[in-house]
Formats: structure tokens, C-alpha cells, sequence
């Protein structure tokens, strides 16, 4: 079976993730991030039709060669990806693997089942804007959160400033952009998503819904892929930076 084109083209869009592949019969996919983006969940429908689930363990390279001008097609033991100078074979991971992948997308089901604090609007214009600011000026975390005044904002922070000096790392952060979105919640939240994370979402009108379990869905309204991410919240980052546990009196 061959890849089709638009599938091709989903997978490569993801290939910054760099983690595994599961494909759940006919043609559910789950990306899951890797290393620093291990906090990032991609899942949607391919433009094919499979008889049974598989899962690619190297998924990030398998992606990095879907280019427009590979072709990619289904074999009994992987897919083999062919281009003007080489043919790759990426091997379909063994039963135990599949049903450890498998496992970890039915608790992704549960952990979005629970209460949904509040859900807005991102346009595909104000995430091209924040994307620009990123890039500019590298913060280390994006933080979504609503105080008193009932607006929903999102600011860009640089937590590694507070590793460079002799003071301590969990002093007051430097607030590097701040945005207002605009919607409002009944009950004061605060999401946190690592910046070069944040990077991997297409450009795109979403829909976001933020869960009191933590969690974050932005559905991409003119694409077929839904992100999932959990709360990255800066203790995680300071605490490995400095090999001491963060301080849950100081942390936000």
C-alpha cells in the first residue's frame, strides 16, 4: 500500500516532534514528542485506510524523509521511503512496544475527560505574531493564565535569566511579552507550555479548551491535527537546571 500524498504530508509536518508513531486501524494517528518536547501530543486521521495497528519507534527520522518528492509505501514489516538518492526501510515496532503505545494513548482519552476550566479562540494571525516574538526574543515558557480581572492572557518568560547570576534561581521573573486573548473563565488558571513547544503548533485557527487535569487541547480548525499538551509549569525546568527541588512556596 502507498503512502497517499496527504498523509505524507501530515507526517512530515510533524517531524520536529522526533518521538514514536502508533496508527490505530483504519487510520487514527498518535505522535508523541521526545526529549523536550515530551510534554506534546499530536493526534488525527491519515488519508488511508489500514487493516490493523502499527507503530514506528523513529518516527522523527521516518518524517525528516517524507519530502514532496519521496514516495512512501506500507510493507508486511514497516514502510519503505524511496527519493532520487536513497531508499530508507523503517521497521514496524515489535507487539510489546505497540501495546506500551497503545496504553499510553487510552490514559491520553481518560486525562480529557475530565472538567474543562475554559475554552477560546487563537486566529491564525495572533499565533503568527506570538511565533515572530518567540523567535525574537526566546523565552523559555509561555504562560496562559487568568487573574482578578477576569482576561485571559498569555505571557512569554525567561526563566534561564535566573540561572546566570549568584542569586536564587526562583527570584522575581523577567516578563519578556504579555498578550491578551481576551476570553474569561469562571475560576482563575494558569497553563504553562515550554516556547520551543510551543514552536511545533502549525499555523492555523484553533480551538483551545484548558482542563483542571492539566492538560490543553488545541484543535486546528483548517488542518486535520489536535495537539495535546500537559502543564509544563517552570518548577520542572529550575529544578533540573540546578539539581535541587523546586520550592512549591515560590513556584507560580
Amino acid at each position: 500500500m502507498k503512502l497517499s500524498k496527504p498523509s505524507r504530508e501530515i507526517l512530515h509536518g510533524l517531524r520536529g516532534f522526533g518521538g514514536a508513531l502508533i496508527v490505530r486501524a483504519p487510520d487514527a494517528y498518535t505522535v508523541f514528542g521526545d526529549g523536550q518536547h515530551d510534554g506534546m501530543v499530536a493526534q488525527g486521521m491519515l488519508f488511508n485506510s489500514f487493516d490493523k495497528d502499527f507503530a514506528i519507534v523513529e518516527f522523527g527520522t521516518l518524517a525528516k524523509t517524507l519530502v514532496p518528492s519521496a514516495t512512501a509505501s506500507l510493507t508486511k514489516t514497516g514502510f519503505s521511503v524511496a527519493s532520487s538518492k536513497q531508499r530508507k526501510v523503517f521497521k514496524f515496532a515489535g507487539p510489546s512496544e505497540l501495546d506500551r503505545l497503545a496504553g499510553y494513548v487510552t490514559r491520553l482519552d481518560d486525562l480529557f475527560e475530565g472538567r474543562r476550566i475554559i475554552s477560546f479562540d487563537l486566529k491564525s494571525a495572533w499565533l503568527e505574531l506570538q511565533m515572530k516574538m518567540i523567535r525574537q526574543i526566546e523565552p523559555s515558557h509561555l504562560c496562559f493564565s487568568q487573574k482578578s480581572d477576569a482576561v485571559v492572557r498569555v505571557k512569554g518568560l525567561d526563566v534561564r535569566v535566573q540561572l546566570k547570576g549568584a542569586g536564587h534561581p526562583l527570584g522575581k521573573l523577567d516578563h519578556s511579552f504579555e498578550s491578551v486573548i481576551g476570553a474569561s473563565s469562571d475560576d482563575p488558571f494558569e497553563f504553562w507550555v515550554k516556547a520551543p513547544t510551543f514552536r511545533l503548533l502549525k499555523l492555523s485557527d484553533y480551538e483551545v479548551t484548558i482542563y483542571e487535569a492539566g492538560m490543553a487541547e488545541f484543535i486546528a480548525l483548517d488542518g486535520n491535527v489536535t495537539y495535546l499538551l500537559r502543564d509544563q509549569r517552570i518548577g520542572e525546568f529550575l529544578a533540573r537546571a540546578t539539581n535541587a527541588p523546586p520550592d512549591p512556596d515560590t513556584l507560580p
